[in-house]
């Protein structure tokens, strides 16, 4: 590069192929500059802001990651369920629940076709991290009527009862538990 020929030279596509190399070589922080600079080249391209979005993930700057996985969601074609998802454990990890609960909601609501258990343990983790217990007993509840064979359910049911100290309904969860999972 010849400094006086940077700007017209520089290209989205070249900048983004180096930073997923320098993911691949484990370079995370230069990875992020380079995601950055391919965002400020190009902010229509939902990869760019995916790629943004992970390495910041992998750092542990959940609320920049969450923020960027966002905008490649709404950019991006394929609208996948996943991204939102991502963007709600990442604002869980950055302790804004308030961020989180919304896209949780919709996500367990059914608008992005069947909902995923793993989608439930983060609504319900969202609730109590929010201590927001109206909210989290109707995920709960909501969750055991999706998956009311599943041991996991129940389990992470007893995990939000005992949270929030409705120590007989975690008792009944409990052994709900014990009747699903073989001895």
């Amino acid at each position: 590069y010849v400094r006086s020929h940077e700007k017209k030279d520089d290209n989205f596509l070249v900048r983004y192929q180096y930073a997923s190399m320098l993911v691949q070589v484990d370079r995370r922080e230069d990875a992020l500059k380079e995601y950055e600079r391919v965002t400020q080249l190009e902010p229509r391209y939902d990869a760019g802001w995916m790629g943004l979005g992970e390495t910041a993930y992998g750092l542990g700057q959940y609320a920049r990651a969450a923020d960027a996985l966002m905008k490649g969601y709404e950019l991006s074609a394929e609208k996948r369920p996943e991204l939102l998802y991502y963007t709600a454990a990442a604002r869980l990890l950055a302790e804004q629940p308030d961020q989180a609960l919304p896209l949780l909601e919709e996500l367990t609501s059914g608008k992005h076709g069947a909902p995923k258990f793993e989608w439930y343990r983060g609504y319900v983790s969202g609730c109590l991290q929010a201590e927001d217990r109206e909210r989290g007993q109707l995920a709960v509840n909501s969750m055991l009527e999706k998956f009311a064979n599943n041991a996991d359910a129940w389990f992470l049911a007893f995990q939000y009862y005992a949270s929030t100290g409705n120590y007989r309904q975690a008792a009944v969860s409990l052994t709900i538990v014990s009747y699903l999972r073989p001895l």
